[in-house]
This record gives structure tokens, sequence and C-alpha cells, in this order.
């Protein structure tokens, strides 16, 4: 019997089905041979079907049969022509997890001390609670015994088999029971969690340092379950580099790379809802502004982008003789206007100190409704309140505590009242001769929306699709404009001119 094991929300998500099944009969003739009389096994569940847990955290919420997301399975077994009951004793019978442990486990809740784990809450706290099993083995009274079925916080289905072995034949009967774990989730794209990988800071090429990190990002739904793999060949998530901004200075020369592919803005098709892209950096120090895309619509970034999901990070690039400067922060007071509904992102941008920064609001600071400040210096999120001159304090502190703050003024715009507007304010640079894809985004007035250009292919070896989506081979360097409009459904129109620049 396996020991039990604490289930972690780091379990990934898989969905089956189960069935059941074992222990017939066959019926005899009158005056014929007599039937046999095997064993049956009989399971029934207190609830086929529980939601999510979402706190996982034993500490917090230690395993209990009293969870909403817990079911008490009943196990039965008897003879099958007399309905005799299976004889007592102990380990009758064995029942384990045949599919689906990734979306909860089995607990026996009898009060024997080996069904328990110890676990460690605090220097000086150690608990015990119910350790998680993916088989348990149990004895027989009256013919029967029951266990519990837990979830996790990854939807699917948990599929139990349980057996009882024939002491006269040796025979196993069994019977299998599923229960849902979770609601149906859409598999749509409602959110992308990054996660970087060790540094969480570059420098500058050619100066005896760490000079590229990878950053993993999940796509998951609304019920935070992995988006499913997009259709072969095509691609869900797009990452690009914000290039000719002040913030974003160390961009101009800093690079992506996703397998074979290097360039400014790259794509990726993601395998049970992650991908991953390294980020390189260049010659230049500052900061690389990395955004990456999504579409609820359909999860595909191949055809353009109707519901954009979207998320950014900020990586520091240091030049090594720039250390122990004074730290001070560069961003400009009054930040770009946000608007209703619309996802926005504003990166934070500071000097000097000792590197690596952490950024965080000044206690008692708070931003505009749904906006959230990353510890990396992003503000992003989607703002659900409209307001002028919101006011709020940033510090950034370096990796030996000392602190430097700006106050930061942001306008939370009602989109309605701006209409149909192109949202892209600036393309990722490309590089001659290698493979360059970008995507324009717009907000307001009435999707679907239809893109153009002037001239109609925007930029030298790239071309522009009605969806939105950039993609071709620039063959020279340089920098080149264009002007992009989009169309709604209802015939209005807004443009930008948009730039890219070629190295």
């Amino acid at each position: 019997m396996l020991r039990g094991l604490i289930l972690s929300a780091s379990v990934a998500l898989v969905a089956a089905c189960g069935g059941g099944g074992g222990g017939g009969s066959s019926g005899g003739l009158p005056g014929g041979p007599v039937a046999p009389n095997e064993y049956k096994v009989q399971l029934t569940a207190s609830r086929t079907s529980i939601p999510l847990t979402l706190d996982l955290n034993p500490c917090t919420n230690p395993p209990s049969y009293a969870w909403p997301g817990a079911a008490t399975i009943f196990v039965n077994a008897s003879r099958d022509r007399t309905n005799d009951p299976i004889p007592g004793g102990d380990e009758v019978f064995g029942c384990n997890v045949l599919s689906g442990l990734e979306s909860g486990a089995l607990y026996y809740f009898r009060g024997n001390e080996d069904d328990r784990v110890e676990i460690l809450c605090g220097p000086d706290d150690e608990r015990e609670i119910e350790g998680a099993f993916r088989n348990i083995v149990l004895g027989s009274n009256s013919g029967g015994n029951s266990f519990h079925v837990l979830s996790t916080n990854r939807s699917g289905t948990v599929v139990v088999r349980c057996t009882a072995t024939d002491p006269v034949s040796g025979e196993q009967a069994f019977k299998d029971i599923s229960i849902a774990v979770g609601g149906a989730p859409t598999g749509l794209p409602s959110q992308l969690v990054l996660n970087l990988s060790a540094p969480n800071a570059l420098i500058r090429q050619g100066q005896n340092g760490p000079t590229q990190l990878v950053v993993q990002v999940e796509v998951v739904d609304e019920q935070g379950q992995p988006v499913p793999n997009p259709i072969a060949g095509g691609a869900n998530l797009m990452a690009s580099i914000v290039t000719g901004t002040a913030q974003c200075a160390a961009g101009a020369g800093a690079n992506l790379r996703s397998g074979a592919v290097t360039a400014k803005s790259v794509t990726a098709a993601t395998i049970n809802g992650q991908a991953q892209f390294s980020v390189v950096s260049g010659e230049d120090a500052g900061s690389i502004c990395v955004e990456f895309y999504s579409d609820r619509s359909d999860n595909s970034v191949s055809n353009g982008i109707s519901q954009l999901v979207y998320n950014a990070v900020a990586i520091p690039v240091y030049d090594a003789s720039d250390f122990d400067t004074a730290l001070s922060i560069t961003t400009e007071a009054a930040l770009p206007d946000a608007f209703f509904g619309t996802p926005y992102a504003q990166f934070l941008a500071a000097t000097g100190g000792r590197p690596p920064y952490t950024w965080a609001l000044r206690t008692g600071s708070t931003l505009p409704t749904a906006l959230t400040l990353s510890t990396d210096g992003v503000i992003s999120g989607v703002p659900s309140q409209v307001g002028d001159n919101y006011s709020f304090i940033a510090v950034v502190t370096d990796s030996i505590g000392r602190t430097a703050e700006r106050s930061f003024r942001l306008n939370v715009k009602d989109a309605a009242g701006f209409g149909l507007r192109v949202v892209t304010t600036a393309l990722p640079g490309g590089v001659a001769g290698s493979t360059y894809s970008a995507v324009v985004t717009a907000a307001g007035g009435t999707p679907p929306y239809t893109w153009s250009s002037i001239p109609a292919a925007p930029f030298p070896g790239v071309a522009l699709a009605a969806t939105g989506v950039l993609s071709g081979v620039p063959p020279a360097a340089g920098t080149f404009s264009a002007n992009f409009t989009v169309t709604d459904s209802t015939g209005a129109t807004a443009s930008r001119v948009l730039q890219i620049a070629v190295q």
C-alpha cells in the first residue's frame, strides 16, 4: 500500500472518462447445471460531480471529508446468485485511480496513524494531515466499506476501480465509478500566466554575465485550466519586443528565440497550455519590454486577434559599469491614458543602484480598479472604472535595499466615448532577412474588424492580412512607416501611422 502524497496546486490538467464492469453471472436452465455464484462488486457515491478545490495549501486548508470538493464512495461485494455478502476481514478491497489523478485522489479518513503524513507549516509548526493516495486497501465489514475522493484545482474526471478476490475460485471481480471534477471549461484563453527563469535581470552583451533568460507562458481559460493545443501548424501565442520607447530602451538590440526562429516577434503553439520563449539581451542597457498576446475568440493568433488576451513583462538589462550609481526612476510622471474595458500595459523604468530591482506601490497607495503593478515594474490589467487624475506612488528597491520613488498620474477614459480606435502604438522591430510577425489591434466600435494600410504592403517584404496580422521577411535594414486603418462592421474607421525599424 502506497504512503500518502500531498497533492499540490502545480499538478497539470488531464481530463478522462471512465466505465465499469466485472463480475457477471450466467443463468442455469431448469434441471441443468447450477449457475455460477461469482462475486460481484458494487460502487455508489454520495455525489458523482464535485467542484474544484482552489486552496490546496494543506496548512490553511487541510484535507477534510467535509470539503465541498469531496465525495464518499461506498464499496460492497456479494455473491452474484445468492447475494451473500463478502466475508469480513482485512485487505478485502483494493481500490485505485485508473485515470484523472491530476483532478483528484483517494483518502481514508478512518483515524489510522498510517493514513496520515507530516507537513511543516513553519519553523516550529509540524502537523499531521490525511494523506492522498493513488490506491488504497480496505477491509470488509458486513460486506462493504467506504472511502473518499477529494478534488484538486484541475478539472477532469477521476475514474476509480475497486476489486475483490473470490477466495474459492481466486478470480477477481471489479467495478469502476467516475467522479466529474469542476464544470466544463470553454478551452478558450482567458489569462496569460508568466514565469521567468533565473536570473530575472540580464547584462549587456560582452560583459561576462547572464544575457539570456527563459519566459514560460501558460495560457489558461476562465477556470484556470490549460487551453487545448492549437490545430496542427497553427499558433495561439505571440510574443513581441516593444521598441522605440524610452522605458524600453534595451529592446532595440534584443531578440526573442522560439525554436529555430530568432526575431523581435515570434509565435508559438502551446503544449498542454504552455509555451516558452528565450529573451536575449543586446548591447543596450535599460529594459527589454515583451508583450504577449492570445485570442479568446478562437485560441489562435495565426488569423489575427479579435478578443485580445494580454500580458507583459519588463526585463532589466544592466551595464556592469553603472552599478552603485544613484538609484532613480526614469519614467515620466504622466502616464499614457488607459481605456475602460481595454487591456492596458505601461512599463516603469529605473537606473543606477545595485540591480536587480523590485517594484511595489507605497503603502496606502492604490491603482485604478483592476490594474496591478508587478514586481518587475509593469502596470497592467483591464480597467473597470472610469476616472481622471488617478494618483499613486511607485517605489523601486534595488538588491541591497536602497529605494527610490515617484508619484504618477493616470487617466482612465470611457472607451465608448472614443469610439473605434487603433490600440497598437508601436510595432516590434525586425531583422533583415529574418521572418517577421506582429499584429495590430483595435478596440471600440462594433467588431469584427477589417484592416488595410497605405501603402497596401505596409513595409518592404511584409504583408498585412485583413485580420491585422503582419508577416513576411524584410529584405533590408531601415525605418519604414505606414498608415493603418481599421474598419468595423458598421463602416466606421480609425487610423494610426506606425513604424517598423529593421536592423
